[in-house]
């Protein structure tokens, strides 16, 4: 929910991986905006669901209000009391496509809009990207929720922790968008970008200055969106790893099912085909997309990548 970056080098918008009509990154942007239009439609038309808030202070032990709410953001968005409290755990990834207003939407995309494509050319896989994403947000939560929970059960006045009512929302791309950036540091680090459209800076150096000032919000001046921080770190801590791990997301989406390895019919065997393009000039195009940017490839090196992505797929 900042101004992110501009970035000229890395062509925003992305080209097509896998063969697809459309890259993962404008998928997720087009899901987001029409999850934002789609509430502020539903609120105009009058619906609108009651959501705990904050406690009513009383001479009595407090008890919960309540207010309304949109009704996405009523059914998706995450805060300790609905995700651990009532075990709603959809809401690790739902908050990620909802947005308080347009600016807080708008910073979001152009983060995803300008990042998301040299991420998901290095992935090589629009699920892998997906689940990278996802992943990274999921942290951002996961973050906030400890976070908030230490601060409530102890009330202890300790710098990073955050005392705010666990009826508190998060809602945002933001934790999704800070794991994004934090693996552009990694992938072509030595780009520039350019900070608030005009003063240009190497991505990596953009990148950790981006999570410093969060990390300096959280812990030292401790603003009004402590929360949000806690989410960007934690998103950003899931990018840096999992960017250089990513085989580790290669089963993500076996939580909506039983696995491939373990459930099901068991399927006949087949003999194992070796890659058309080799470990070796995989390797080298990486390579060249760390060092030099996705902008620097082929025509010829951009096929072979992702003809490699879908053989290993």
């Amino acid at each position: 929910d900042r101004d992110y970056v501009r970035n000229r080098p890395i062509n925003g918008g992305g080209s097509r991986i896998g063969g697809g009509p459309w890259s993962m990154t404008t998928i997720l942007i087009a899901i987001n905006v029409g999850v934002f239009l789609l509430d502020y439609m539903l609120v105009a038309a009058g619906a609108t669901i009651n959501i705990a808030s904050t406690p009513i202070q009383t001479s009595q032990p407090p008890s919960w209000s309540s207010s309304p709410a949109p009704p996405l953001f009523a059914i998706g968005h995450f805060s300790t009391y609905t995700a651990f409290t009532n075990l709603e755990f959809w809401r690790f990834v739902t908050f990620q496509f909802l947005h308080g207003d347009i600016t807080h939407l708008l910073f979001n995309m152009i983060g995803l809009y300008f990042f998301g494509p040299a991420v998901e050319q290095y992935l090589r896989s629009r699920k892998r990207f997906l689940a990278f994403y996802l992943t990274c947000g999921i942290f951002g939560a996961f973050l906030y929720l400890i976070l908030n929970l230490i601060g409530n059960l102890t009330n202890a006045n300790i710098p990073g922790l955050l005392p705010a009512a666990v009826v508190t929302p998060l809602i945002g791309a933001s934790a999704g968008v800070f794991g994004i950036l934090m693996a552009s540091a990694f992938i072509a680090g030595n780009q520039v970008m350019y900070v608030f459209m005009v003063l240009p800076m190497k991505i990596k150096t953009g990148a950790y200055l981006f999570v410093a000032i969060s990390a300096l919000n959280l812990f030292v001046l401790q603003g009004s969106n402590q929360g949000g921080e806690a989410a960007h770190l934690g998103g950003a801590a899931a990018g840096f790893f999992f960017i250089r791990r990513h085989e580790m997301l290669h089963d993500f989406f076996d939580i909506l099912g039983p696995s491939k390895k373990r459930g099901g019919k068991k399927k006949s065997p087949r003999t194992k085909r070796k890659p058309s393009v080799d470990d070796a000039t995989v390797n080298r195009i990486l390579d060249k997309v760390r060092d030099e940017g996705v902008q620097s490839l082929t025509d010829k090196e951009k096929q072979l990548l992702d003809k490699a992505g879908r053989e290993r797929e």
